[in-house]
């Protein structure tokens, strides 16, 4: 099912993330979930998306930028529940245009690391170590910083750009009330 998606403001965009039951893993909520995750970032034409994005609040990230052409930036669809950065590069950074399906019709170039290694559990429970470099870690800490209370935004190099909106699509605005 796709789920609506909070933009800036929300409270719940800038709230901790609390870990995930390992337990809770196998089960039809947490399941059903991660299904929804990917279906939304797809129907969005995103390449992340974490759980509080859509209004639940769980260190859930599901991202993936499979090329149809086999191109260098896309990389395999994954599952990472309650991902720990264990290492990431200090010295060589990246700088990316960034946007963000919570921040709709902006981006801005963001600094990051090149590399890293995370560890997380995959959507059976499966304890997983991955070494990521370029787009994917660049993916990784947008979302993973998504768990944290933290948008892109906040870590701009300079101004935030006006970015024309491609598609307009109501199913992604901010339900009212919220």
């Amino acid at each position: 099912m796709i789920r609506p998606i909070l933009t800036d403001g929300h409270p719940l965009l800038r709230k901790v993330a609390p870990p995930v039951n390992l337990l809770e893993i196998p089960g039809p909520m947490i399941q059903g979930l991660l299904r929804d995750m990917m279906e939304t970032m797809h129907a969005a034409h995103g390449i992340g998306l974490a759980a509080p994005q859509i209004g639940s609040p769980l260190r859930l990230v599901v991202m993936g930028n499979v090329k149809a052409d086999g191109g260098a930036r896309g990389f395999p669809a994954r599952v990472l529940i309650n991902p720990v950065l264990l290492s990431q590069t200090t010295t060589i950074l990246q700088t990316n245009r960034e946007g963000c399906l919570s921040v709709p019709g902006w981006c801005g170039d963001v600094a990051r690391p090149l590399g890293l290694e995370v560890q997380y559990l995959d959507e059976k429970g499966a304890t997983q170590r991955v070494k990521m470099n370029g787009l994917e870690a660049a993916c990784l800490l947008h979302e993973a910083d998504h768990l944290d209370g933290i948008l892109f935004i906040d870590k701009l190099e300079g101004e935030k750009i006006a970015q024309p909106r491609l598609v307009a699509r109501p199913e992604f605005e901010r339900p009212e009330g919220q």
